[in-house]
């Protein structure tokens, strides 16, 4: 620690990496001293790219802990950054307000070090007293919205976004209005590693569309978004041996749901971390699949390849509900045509949401839409996700009222086609051999491309 010249205290690391400072927690500890009232850190190492394919680089991020816990977390990609916090406002992914005296820790995270040129960072921390009586802002918390809709129906909405929180382009507010302007009825708000998007003060009030908070834990190995729960989960696999398995099981002591994010993703170096490694969970305790990320034929995320292992998954008797996500980073991803998730749920309420996305009441839909019913010899009607008796099932019916031209439907049962047809029928009646222990349906476009995905019927 040295001084500046007005006293202040200020704080200098540095080091040199090489690959084998990948993938690991560094700790920088440093001692705010009562009276401090302002922070900023001054973070860049280079080279960002080295000897590799062009948008491929080293990717350090940082979070901040205070003598409380969890501060923020920068996750954006970028070399450069500075981060500022003040008692009424600070960098998107931290939080603003009293700096606590004691023992703080930054935390150098360090996702990827290539080979090739040795990797520097320097990390500048300056305190400050303030610069006059600023009443502190007092932290606000998420405004969860009453049911903006009463009553059953399908809603459709995005599970899987991103924000200036983390590696985003949008605000918030940018990403609702975008949103809006394609007729979503939802968004759930998963920024990397940090839930300081769920405090934007453009929440307060907010009645357009419905807001379900969440986070990503964007781990070195794989995914998972927290989907219904306001917390900060630790997401630091590894770290005093903690495992993806314990994070999970806190998603779900808290009430929120868990989503394995886009599994068959490419991993490092193209993208770190994106592709799913944790062997004990497959599925483990996870409670849905984003089976579809991003548009079908994406390269990154490889989104067929993650639905023939959801396949596998079904046909060894997980009964696991898939998702779509849009991952959207910015308003031009809209404008690729993703999917969205069309849920049936019993109102339009964060709870009713995600109850429907648990029972597996979900549709992936580009846009048509492809309804998946069985009549029950008692006069109830199942949808996708529900499980009945075999025996009990008088007809299956599939409708694709809106199928574009030169669509066709795919009959899947265990994981295999059973039968396909031209959508432009709308109507159909397909059936299961005896034995079979689930079936869905999926709409192609004449390029094989998914247009929409139902979730299974379960057969017992």
């Amino acid at each position: 620690m040295t001084l500046t010249a007005d006293g202040a205290p200020t704080f200098l690391f540095e080091d040199t990496l090489s690959p084998a400072d990948c993938k690991r927690y560094i700790a920088l500890p440093f001692d705010v001293p009562p009276g401090m009232a302002e922070l900023r850190i001054d973070f860049m190492y280079d080279p960002l790219h080295v000897e590799f394919p062009q948008g491929i680089g080293n990717l350090l991020s940082l979070g901040l802990y205070d003598p409380a816990g969890f501060r923020g977390n920068m996750h954006n990609g970028s070399n450069r950054n500075t981060v500022e916090i003040g008692p009424c406002a600070a960098t998107p992914g931290f939080s603003a307000g009293p700096l606590l005296p004691g023992r703080w820790v930054l935390e150098v995270q360090t996702h990827l070090v290539l080979p090739g040129a040795p990797l520097n960072y320097r990390a500048e921390i300056r305190l400050a007293e303030g610069s006059g009586a600023v009443e502190p802002a007092r932290l606000p918390s998420f405004p969860w919205q009453p049911p903006l809709r009463r009553g059953p129906g399908w809603f459709r909405g995005d599970l899987h976004t991103h924000t200036r929180h983390s590696d985003g382009k949008d605000t918030v507010a940018s990403l609702l209005q975008t949103a809006r302007a394609y007729g979503l009825d939802f968004v759930a708000l998963t920024d990397h590693n940090t839930v300081t998007a769920l405090y934007d003060p453009m929440l307060q009030g907010y009645r357009d569309l419905l807001v379900i908070p969440g986070m990503e834990l964007t781990t070195y190995y794989g995914h998972a978004l927290a989907l219904g729960t306001t917390r900060w989960f630790d997401w630091r696999t590894g770290s005093r041996r903690r495992t993806m398995g314990q994070a999970l099981e806190e998603i779900h002591a808290a009430g929120g749901l868990s989503v394995l994010a886009h599994l068959a993703a490419l991993g490092d170096p193209a993208c770190t971390g994106c592709a799913w490694l944790y062997t004990d969970q497959m599925p483990g305790i996870v409670n849905a699949m984003e089976v579809w990320n991003g548009p079908w034929f994406e390269v990154g995320t490889n989104s067929p390849n993650t639905l023939h292992i959801y396949y596998e998954w079904l046909s060894r008797g997980h009964r696991l509900p898939a998702t779509a996500g849009t991952d959207t980073h910015g308003p031009e991803q809209y404008a690729r045509c993703p999917a969205f998730n069309v849920v049936y749920a019993t109102e339009l309420s964060a709870p009713a949401i995600l109850s429907g996305v648990r029972a597996g009441h979900v549709m992936l839909s580009t846009g048509p839409r492809v309804y998946l019913e069985a009549a029950l010899s008692n006069g109830e009607i199942a949808i996708m996700g529900d499980v009945v008796a075999a025996q009990e099932v008088r007809q299956l019916t599939l409708r694709t009222p809106e199928a574009p031209a030169g669509a066709r439907v795919r009959w899947v049962v265990e994981g295999e086609p059973a039968a396909e047809w031209s959508a432009s029928e709308e109507v159909f009646s397909p059936s299961c051999p005896d034995g079979a222990r689930w079936a869905l349906a999926e709409l192609r476009a004449a390029d094989g491309a998914m247009l929409a995905l139902t979730n299974p019927i379960y057969l017992k």
